[in-house]
């Protein structure tokens, strides 16, 4: 009858951890509605504004730069443009982390092209390519020095 006694006074004496364990569970539901302001910081992010795309021919850049290269350096800077034309050059070295191509107008006798740098996970792509193809780039206006130049291109179809 002792050994009763103490198993009854153990099990008494276990029954008091449980009910400190339930107040654990309860704080750790009070954290579970916090999550809520992690969709609204991204929905916040959201709505930047993206800049309009302006499609045209490299034969119609170029031009615009043959007219007056300062409100053409004022219309296109900080836009995304698509332009289409012919592959002049390209240039893919995986060892420089050089990947571009240079675009050019179907009239030759332009001395300006469009150099459209891409990113290194585009270079397999840039090597399929072949001079005198027609392709479609967009990317973002990155000034005119000697060749106007695009950022981040992408290639749209070859």
């Amino acid at each position: 009858p002792k050994a009763k006694l103490k198993r009854a006074r153990r099990s008494k004496t276990k029954a008091t951890p449980k009910p400190q364990s339930i107040p654990d569970t309860e704080a750790v539901s009070e954290p579970q509605p916090q999550p809520t302001p992690e969709p609204e910081a991204v929905l916040e992010s959201e709505p930047q504004p993206t800049p309009a795309v302006i499609e045209m021919t490299t034969e119609e850049l170029l031009s615009a730069y043959e007219v007056d290269k300062t409100a053409a350096d004022a219309k296109f800077t900080n836009k995304i443009l698509r332009v289409a034309g012919v592959v002049n050059r390209i240039e893919v070295k995986d060892i420089l982390g050089i990947y571009y191509i240079t675009l050019t107008s179907a009239e030759k006798s332009r001395l300006q092209n469009v150099r459209c740098m891409f990113n290194k996970q585009y270079g397999s792509e840039l090597s399929q390519l072949s001079q005198g193809q027609t392709v479609t780039v967009q990317g973002k206006y990155d000034g005119s020095i000697i060749n106007i130049r695009l950022a981040d291109c992408v290639l749209f179809h070859k």
